[in-house]
């Protein structure tokens, strides 16, 4: 009986440990970004690679085995963005896009054959922005628009994208929309704003993985040609596509956001954000960040990282589809730890239910 009672002690020390992993890509210092891998309660930052080519927006494969990412072609040419695919490792980097395009921010489809992403091209001395879509398995590209798209985000059961527009200074501003998965019927996720002298751009739109939710960031700011955008209000949303609803999540106004999504399936949410002061001009000045948690329910915002970090992007996944360290890499104490505990969990599980009938 008391080994019984040990067991399940210790399985109950074993299950609230923390479950997922938080990709992210952050400048390091002057020239250099890379991208990390941590536990989603900020412990265990592993570092995947650094470059001088700028990484930037990972994310990751649905089942966890791949991360894609852009990054310039080379420091001295950065007109032209590559799409890069790698093991959750860093290792086994491959180029998947054509030389000489500018392909941003890269995000598989939920059944991993594809990556969808948007080109910056020149037609007639004319900038423009499209939405691909690229096939693994043949590498065959596809463009699904000709209208602006950015920060693309793929529904979980694949048949629609959200996506925000590119903004026009003094025409238009940057709102979400969603088309079909094909590029057809594009349709404004919510009511477009008449231009003004107040802008308010939305952007990263990520699908909750019910698929009934979209979590987006609103900025307002306004322009001057003497000191350019000045922040006014940063705002964090989550819209219900069944109620037609937004609902305002509770965190301060003076956080100015560079990337956000979804964590604890739907539960809470991560967000990387800096404190600055509103209605002053920001400038080019790099900022530190940090990572943090959202909860939902409770509007408890928990900082995650100790260290700051400038320009990050994150991706939050679900640990039961990922090895619990990168192979290859110097893995913490504590990723040691889970690690051990996570093997003989199930062990524990059987011992249990075996101990159980016995005692019974």
């Amino acid at each position: 009986m008391r080994i019984f009672i040990c067991i399940i002690l210790l399985f109950l020390l074993i299950s609230p440990l923390a479950n997922a992993k938080i990709v992210f890509a952050a400048r390091v210092e002057e020239g250099i970004k890379g991208i990390f891998v941590m536990e989603d309660d900020g412990t265990g930052v592993t570092e995947l690679l650094t470059d001088t080519r700028y990484p930037t927006t990972p994310r990751w494969s649905p089942d966890g085995k791949q991360i894609v990412f852009s990054r310039w072609a080379s420091p001295e040419n950065q007109q032209q963005d590559l799409v890069v695919l790698m093991n959750t490792d860093g290792t086994n980097q491959r180029i998947i896009t054509e030389p000489r395009t500018k392909s941003r921010h890269p995000v598989f489809s939920p059944n991993g054959k594809f990556i969808l992403l948007n080109r910056v091209g020149r037609i007639k001395n004319m900038v423009k922005y499209y939405a691909y879509i690229i096939e693994l398995e043949t590498g065959i590209e596809k463009r699904l628009t000709d209208f602006g798209v950015s920060f693309p985000d793929w529904s979980p059961d694949g048949r629609q994208i959200v996506y925000s527009t590119i903004p026009i200074l003094g025409r238009t501003m940057k709102s979400l929309w969603i088309m079909h998965s094909d590029g057809g019927g594009e349709r404004p996720l919510l009511p477009p704003l008449p231009p003004g002298d107040t802008l308010i751009d939305k952007a990263y739109p990520k699908w909750s993985p019910d698929g009934q939710q979209i979590l987006y960031y609103e900025l307002e700011s306004k322009f001057n040609p003497k000191d350019g955008f000045i922040p006014h209000e940063h705002r964090y949303f989550i819209y219900d596509l069944t109620t037609k609803q937004n609902q305002r999540l509770r965190i301060p106004k003076t956080y100015r956001c560079s990337s956000i999504d979804w964590m604890d399936n739907g539960k809470s949410i991560a967000f990387s954000a800096v404190e600055i002061k509103l209605k002053h001009p920001v400038g080019t000045v790099w900022h530190d960040y940090h990572i943090y948690k959202y909860n939902i329910a409770t509007g408890t915002i928990t900082r995650l990282t100790d260290q700051t970090w400038e320009n990050i992007s994150l991706d939050w996944i679900d640990d039961d589809l990922l090895p619990v360290s990168p192979k290859e890499k110097k893995q913490s104490q504590w990723g040691k730890l889970k690690s051990s505990l996570l093997t003989y969990r199930k062990t524990f599980m059987l011992i249990s239910d075996s101990l159980s009938y016995f005692v019974k």
